[in-house]
């Protein structure tokens, strides 16, 4: 292998596997990996024009892993915007006064649940509109409150 080869390879080896890199880039935790159909749910989603990544990993730690990446992307500039049982909303205003919103949704592969079975981590990014009004302060009633995080 000549000298220019191995360097290429070197790097993009030694690169860092992020989740949605041009529009979310956060890094890949520790026991997801990148799912190539998501129970076949790619195909849904290829046609809508919107980025999306679609993660496997275990039922015993996908809701662990969704609040992770959850708390990664607040340390990006992403902003709680409600949730439901199994999806976490959050925005991140942009400087032209837009608005992007990200969807993070975790679901079981299987309808046995157990600890070792799959799981999915669905991201999807709208790359634009118009960010809803700021959440009320915490302790304040919520019309759509993001869930609780499970007990340990």
């Amino acid at each position: 292998m000549s000298l220019p080869a191995l360097m290429v390879a070197l790097a993009v080896q030694a690169a860092p596997a992020t989740v949605l890199p041009g529009d979310l880039g956060l890094p890949l935790l520790a026991g997801t990996t990148r799912s190539a159909d998501c129970m076949g749910l790619r195909e849904r989603f290829d046609g809508l024009g919107k980025p999306f990544e679609c993660l496997a990993t275990t039922v015993a730690i996908g809701n662990e892993r969704a609040f992770q990446y959850a708390d990664a992307a607040k340390a990006r500039g992403w902003q709680d915007a409600g949730g439901a049982a199994n999806a976490l909303m959050m925005i991140r205003p942009l400087d032209d006064g837009g608005c992007q919103r990200l969807s993070i949704a975790a679901f079981p592969g299987t309808e046995a649940m157990a600890p070792g079975d799959p799981a999915y981590l669905l991201f999807a990014v709208d790359p634009a509109g118009t960010c809803p009004p700021p959440r009320p302060a915490s302790g304040a009633a919520s019309q759509s409150p993001t869930p609780p995080r499970p007990a340990e």
